[in-house]
């Protein structure tokens, strides 16, 4: 029985195929994607060359990106490496650069969930710049993370935006890209009619920029798509003129031969065997398709050397295809003891083609846990930065007000204590703050409930008791939240008045005047566990910054509380100079700035 026999019981064109698409389709892709994005960030890299020479740019910035859009890649990594060796200052630039790396990164196609940060760093920054080319690229890129990872929805909205963007810039060359992007989140979920219209519309940006490299990829991915259609007569026409085009770029290589393999194969499903020889060479690289040309027209002995030379080249699934029609030829020839050998090893295949698919989907689904953690941390660093710019704010008045009393004050015991009633007045300060917040949430809830009420009240008037059933629950919700607040701020409160009141606290603030007092392990703990309650997990968000030793950790703990560094010193068991630099160092460890050991002090009081 010939491979059409075998295979045309199925609906379609796209049923003959799928089996042997699906094997070397996903090299293909990633062959065509690559080449893409190889292309199409040359001109990307043109624009931004055009904006890196009006924001100033390095020159080695600037000459990169000309090698970048001759596709001298080799040489740009040179240029660039000499350039890493005295960079810039400026920020801009510095932004540029990393922009630059990302790019290169894209080409390869190695962007992972690892560049996450930097990406997303990238997108903020020049969200607020007045590059939109550069936003759109940025974004771009964030796309592609999270394209790869299989978090579709998320990438789908991120193209969305940088459609949106490039469209107000009359940008074709980024539009373009975006357009092909969007096409490969669509027909990675087989939403065909979609993904159609976007390479369509790739595609036309290329004939109406006479662009034959991108006019060949965008032929392709035509063919591909009408292949899924089982439109016939669209997938031949664009596969013949994506082997034109192809011919008559740079690489041909790299778009001809999967051409050349796609039209051969529909040759064979439709019986046009003449045509299908006509253009495929004798090349190892085409032995699949020599495989089942001959297996289509009842080659039998030719068909089980081609299937016995390929069986172990390209991977499990073709491995298992091919074992599966040696065992069929072998049968159909008689060959009952061979046929059986290769029916036995079927299974183990099978076995392993799962267990593959499963150890991808882990990767994926743990890759895209990486995705959503960064995300998470993305937005708790971003509302740290909104309280401690407000925090600031409250320093600075009270450094002022600091500055006022020690005019007054004339000698330093009452210095100390000016001190100590400013500090009381800056925990109260927060704590207040901390109180209004929850407050004012409380507020907004009741507001939510009296607003539910209602909505129960029109629900039960029309009788519809499953939206009356959700109101309440929505209600009892924002009922228990308003008890959550309200006991998460008493137990804050409770423990704050009680560390006051206690002997530790005591002694931590009187120890300036004693030379030989030290704290057991058990008072260490104590004191931890107190800062953690009130300041929201004090020593682990500070973890969360750098990686600090016992020792730096308790500074800072002692610094929290508004020991002086006389007394950290008696503490500890060390000078005052051995503190100072510590304090010093231990800045420039969590802030990665250079700054004094006072900007700790303030640092700390106010994280």
């Amino acid at each position: 029985m010939s491979r059409i026999k075998m295979k045309q019981s199925s609906t379609g064109i796209y049923h003959v195929i799928q089996s042997k698409t699906c094997l070397y389709d996903c090299t293909f892709m990633t062959r065509l994607k690559s080449i893409h994005h190889i292309s199409l960030l040359a001109f990307a890299f043109f624009i931004i060359s055009f904006y890196s020479c009006h924001n100033n740019h390095p020159i080695q910035l600037v000459q990169a990106d000309s090698l970048l859009l001759h596709g001298n890649y080799y040489q740009a990594d040179s240029l660039l490496s000499i350039y890493d060796k005295n960079p810039s200052n400026k920020k801009s630039a510095q932004m540029y650069r990393q922009l630059l790396r990302i790019g290169l990164l894209f080409v390869d196609e190695e962007l992972t969930d690892s560049n996450f940060a930097l990406v997303d760093s990238l997108t903020r920054y020049y969200n607020q710049s007045s590059t939109p080319t550069e936003y759109a690229k940025s974004l771009c890129f964030l796309g592609e993370i999270y394209r790869v990872n299989g978090d579709f929805p998320s990438a789908l909205d991120v193209f969305l935006k940088s459609e949106k963007i490039a469209r107000e810039c009359k940008n074709d060359y980024v539009l373009g890209w975006i357009y092909n992007e969007i096409g490969d989140v669509y027909f990675a979920q087989r939403m065909f009619d979609e993904c159609t219209n976007y390479y369509r519309n790739y595609y036309n940006i290329a004939v109406n920029h006479r662009d034959t490299l991108r006019m060949a990829l965008g032929a392709c991915r035509m063919g591909i798509v009408f292949t899924i259609y089982d439109k016939v007569d669209s997938i031949i026409p664009y596969y013949q003129k994506a082997i034109e085009l192809g011919n008559n770029t740079i690489r041909p290589e790299n778009i001809v031969p999967h051409a050349i393999r796609a039209i051969c194969d529909i040759y064979t499903q439709i019986g046009e065997y003449d045509k299908a020889k006509a253009i495929m060479p004798r090349d190892s690289l085409y032995d699949y398709e020599w495989a089942f040309w001959h297996l289509g027209q009842n080659h039998t002995d030719s068909a089980i050397y081609y299937f016995e030379k390929i069986h172990t080249r390209l991977g499990l699934p073709a491995y298992e295809e091919s074992i599966r029609y040696l065992a069929q030829l072998e049968e159909k020839r008689g060959n009952i003891s061979k046929a059986l050998s290769y029916y036995k090893v079927l299974p183990t295949i099978s076995d392993s083609l799962r267990a593959q698919s499963r150890i991808e989907e882990t990767r994926r689904i743990n890759a895209q846990y990486n995705v959503n953690l960064f995300k998470r941390e993305r937005d708790d660093i971003a509302l740290r930065n909104r309280i401690s710019q407000t925090l600031l704010i409250v320093v600075i008045i009270i450094a002022v007000l600091a500055a006022l009393i020690s005019v007054y004050a004339w000698r330093a015991y009452q210095q100390k204590k000016d001190l100590e009633i400013i500090q009381e007045r800056l925990l109260r300060k927060e704590e207040e703050g901390k109180r209004k917040r929850s407050s004012d949430q409380i507020k907004e809830n009741n507001l939510k409930i009296t607003l539910l009420k209602q909505q129960l009240s029109e629900a039960y008037e029309r009788n519809n008791i499953n939206a009356a059933d959700r109101i309440k629950l929505d209600a009892e919700l924002l009922v228990k939240e308003n008890q959550s607040i309200e006991v998460r701020q008493q137990r804050k409160e409770l423990v704050y008045k009680e560390f006051l009141k206690s002997e530790l606290y005591s002694r931590l603030i009187s120890c300036d005047n004693e030379k030989n007092v030290h704290l057991s392990e058990t008072e260490w703990n104590q004191l931890a566990q107190y800062l953690d309650i009130i300041y929201d997990h004090f020593r682990g968000r500070l973890l969360g910054l750098a990686g600090l030793s016992e020792t730096e950790l308790r500074v800072c703990c002692l610094i929290k509380v508004g020991v002086t560094p006389t007394a950290i010193s008696i503490l500890l068991f060390k000078t005052k100079t051995a503190i100072s630099m510590l304090r010093r160092r231990l800045y420039e460890k969590i802030t990665h700035q250079k700054g004094s050991s006072e900007l700790l002090d303030e640092f700390i009081k106010n994280f």
